[in-house]
């Protein structure tokens, strides 16, 4: 099944991880506690761990500081992903078991519960904590197609029956919404939609335009997964415009800033005569909007689109030069 950028969820792992894991304030001091300091240290050293992969860093500095925890669900949550890394599937029910009775509606530890029971073997705990998922509707159970350990569920007829379905498309708003267009993934995985913004006119046809992305998306060759794609579609046609592709494991497309103006970098000229936007030159290289539009303000709209889990970023300007 495609993915739709208006039907999908954003994925649960990359969700947790952009989620602020900080647990309850304590007292009313504004400088916080020695104890409190060395909790919030741990998961954030925990966090750090997980998004570089290294799952037994995480572990080390998490383990010891739950006893604090006890009553922070995401921490659990946390904590059983970690464990369900490293295969230690009992420990990791535990922990989502233990997040479960802080925050009984949460989507997430019902979908990893069903992981982690068929990590362990048991096929019908899997199956009845992924179907406690899907029907909370608050899950992308396409991900049951790229998860590694539900493998082996994949020739039971009820797997099947968890992907969603056209009809579950059909009313994705609470509000009465009449869908103008949509816009289908290239593949599945690559979590197409992740981010939308309006960034502004980019091809000036007097129309807002759009960026989304599909940050886990394999572009091809070796060592090509994660790499990324930003797509910008017209707001007018709903036509692809332009796209650009990141480097293996940059998971380009992430995050992306507000649209925000450049600053003006080049005088128009003084002979430049007011012209209508419809005669006016296309922009070259180093020219101002201004300039092309005969000393017109128009700032540029511009997105800067970040990777993950890598700290650097790329820009991606909407109206490339």
């Amino acid at each position: 099944m495609k993915p739709r950028l208006a039907g999908l969820a954003c994925a649960a792992l990359l969700a947790l991880f952009s989620m602020p894991l900080r647990s309850p304030a304590v007292g009313t001091s504004d400088a916080p506690a020695p104890a409190a300091a060395r909790r919030e240290r741990a998961l954030a050293q925990a966090l750090s761990a997980a998004q570089q992969g290294d799952f037994a860093s995480a572990a080390k500095a998490l383990e010891p500081a739950m006893p604090a925890l006890a009553a922070n669900a995401r921490a659990w949550r946390l904590l059983g992903l970690v464990r369900l890394k490293l295969n230690r599937s009992a420990l990791a029910i535990e922990a989502y078991r233990k997040s479960l009775v802080l925050e009984p509606d949460s989507a997430q530890a019902m979908y990893y519960l069903g992981v982690a029971e068929a990590q362990l073997g048991d096929a019908e705990a899997a199956f009845a904590w992924l179907q406690k998922a899907r029907a909370s509707r608050r899950y992308d159970m396409t991900q049951i197609q790229v998860e590694k350990d539900l493998e082996p569920l994949r020739v039971d007829a009820r797997f099947a029956a968890l992907l969603p379905t056209a009809r579950d498309f059909e009313h994705p708003f609470v509000e009465d919404v009449h869908v103008i267009r949509e816009w289908d993934g290239e593949a599945a995985g690559d979590q197409f939609g992740w981010i939308a913004r309006v960034i502004g006119d980019v091809d000036g046809d007097g129309f807002n335009d759009f960026v989304t992305s599909a940050p886990t998306k394999n572009i091809g060759g070796p060592g090509g997964d994660n790499a990324g794609r930003v797509y910008v579609y017209s707001g007018r046609s709903g036509a692809l415009l332009w796209s650009a592709d990141g480097a293996p494991g940059d998971q380009l497309g992430t995050a992306a800033s507000r649209p925000r103006a450049t600053p003006t970098a080049t005088a128009c000229p003084t002979s430049s005569p007011a012209r209508p936007r419809s005669t006016r030159p296309p922009c070259t290289r180093g020219a101002t909007d201004e300039c092309c539009s005969g000393c017109t303000a128009k700032p540029r709209a511009t997105t800067s689109v970040s990777t993950w889990p890598r700290p650097a970023t790329s820009t991606a300007t909407a109206a490339p030069t």
